[in-house]
């Protein structure tokens, strides 16, 4: 972290706009002098662009909403996630589980590669409370144990800037089910982000 830190130093930042929970709670803890806002929070404040506004309003899908255990305590943002559904037409359903209550999805504490069971087990627990089937995240961890149970799971910037779902569509594929693809993606991503900082 102490790089990144450096980064955010070096660019005078006195904000950080994350969409990752993980992130969102690393920064906040990291003692540094930035602020991180979730873009969760933001959102409600700035809005949507208007092409986004409604755009799901004719979708036949109720999507559960499954918060995220890493900011199970931070309402401004799971109030923010809840308007954005609102604002693109989505209907939603809440499981027994949900805000300051949610269950873990099973991927965090590096359960997964320490007790692959174990981690199965969690995620079937959580997923057996949902009414629908459709089920929407807002982090890349959860939805990929989702996804690995079967559970049809989509981000919720999927549902931002990806087409309208219905009934019978099925989601994108989870980019997180081959660690090494996964490895590559985020390196890829470093990549970029650096030649964007140099420049």
């Amino acid at each position: 972290y102490g790089q990144l830190q450096a980064d955010f130093d070096k660019l005078d930042a006195q904000e950080v706009i994350v969409a990752c929970q993980s992130c969102y709670g690393m920064i906040k803890k990291s003692g540094g002098t930035q602020k991180p806002v979730s873009l969760w929070k933001l959102l409600p404040e700035i809005g949507l662009p208007e092409a986004l506004r409604g755009k799901a309003k004719n979708s036949d899908v109720v999507f559960t909403i499954h918060d995220s255990c890493s900011t199970r305590y931070e309402k401004e943002l799971q109030d923010g996630i809840r308007w954005i559904l609102n604002e693109l037409g989505y209907k939603t359903s809440e499981p027994e589980h949900t805000r300051e209550n949610t269950r873990c999805c099973g991927f965090g504490g590096m359960v997964v590669p320490a007790n692959p069971d174990v981690a199965t087990r969690v995620i079937k627990r959580r997923v057996e409370e949902f009414e629908t089937d459709y089920v929407v995240v807002y982090c890349s961890a959860c939805r990929a144990s989702m996804m690995g149970v079967g559970t049809k799971s989509w981000h919720i910037l999927d549902l931002m800037f990806g087409p309208v779902i219905m009934q019978g569509d099925e989601p994108p594929v989870n980019v997180l089910a081959s660690p090494v693809k996964a490895w590559f993606n985020r390196y890829k991503s470093k990549a970029g982000l650096i030649k964007c900082m140099s420049v």
